[in-house]
């Protein structure tokens, strides 16, 4: 009886081993998802070249124009839309888009484009969405030092353009956390925040409520966005929902609290997270600061 007692304490110690070797080695999966959406890409690519040889564009359609940056994680894949004057000519201020876990840069591109074309929310801006490792077809793998890497990268590359003037960083969901990341180490001109989050720990405590105290250490994919915006000196626009299951409102106040100046913080009532970047009250919040 005492030799299967002795038994049981090297079965529990060898079970809660591979439970934390399992959920360190899962959790990243629950928040980065990484996708591409070939049907999107092959309809932005039609309306390219159709803009580049045919000629056969409305004037009221944007421009648009595939994106590639080589960085140290390999080459990215993205969309820049060029709405002012549907010309390459002149420079333009620039909404520089960072998407959610599973978004990859055609979606979002093309939900942009059909937005553009159809209100005014967003007028006299072109739109970039470059994907990150992993994501759409940029290669490399999504861990989250090359997230940051790569958002300042890209960040970089828009900056060093010669047609564009300002440029406003915009994150969603996820996004947020490398928007945050990128405004602590330039300055830029502007940061959208749409369903913020203090840290990665409170998107994997909204899927999976289990991740406090000693928990914290099975997290290996780390997005301290309380802590970057600590570093940003610019008030930004901070957007939450009281209807958001996905990072509840409590997550996105708390956010508030740690930027130097303040953020403009604007609640929406009773809109679900994924209804967020279609919903009118969000668009004219976002488009209202672009103004300012």
């Amino acid at each position: 009886m005492k030799r299967k007692c002795w038994l049981v304490i090297p079965i529990i110690i060898a079970v809660l081993i591979i439970y934390c070797l399992v959920t360190y080695l899962v959790t990243p999966h629950l928040i980065v998802r990484p996708t591409y959406n070939e049907s999107a890409a092959s309809e932005l690519n039609m309306i390219e070249l159709s803009e580049l040889f045919l000629e056969e564009r409305s004037m009221n359609v944007p421009l648009v124009e595939d994106v590639k940056i080589s960085t140290s994680y390999g080459n990215l894949h993205g969309w820049r839309l060029h709405q002012s004057s549907n010309t390459y000519e002149g420079s333009y201020d620039l909404i520089l888009y960072f998407g959610g876990y599973n978004e990859d840069s055609a979606t979002a591109a093309l939900r942009f484009l059909n937005q553009m074309v159809d209100y005014d929310y967003f007028n006299g801006f072109d739109v970039a969405v470059v994907d990150w490792p992993g994501f759409g077809i940029s290669e490399g793998k999504p861990t989250d030092d090359a997230i940051r890497d790569t958002s300042a990268a890209i960040f970089r590359y828009f900056r060093a353009k010669s047609d564009i003037r300002r440029i406003f960083v915009m994150g969603y969901s996820f996004g947020t956390g490398p928007a945050t990341y990128v405004a602590s180490l330039y300055d830029t001109d502007g940061l959208i925040l749409i369903a913020p989050y203090e840290s990665a720990f409170d998107l994997y405590n909204s899927k999976t409520p289990v991740f406090y105290g000693p928990m914290k250490l099975l997290i290996s994919f780390r997005m301290d966005e309380g802590e970057y915006a600590e570093n940003v000196a610019l008030k930004p626009l901070l957007i939450q929902s009281t209807g958001d299951k996905i990072i509840p409102n409590k997550y996105s106040m708390r956010m508030q609290e740690h930027f130097q100046n303040g953020a403009d913080m604007v609640t929406i009532n009773d809109v679900a997270h994924g209804e967020l970047l279609t919903n009118e009250e969000v668009l004219e919040a976002i488009s209202r600061y672009l103004k300012e």
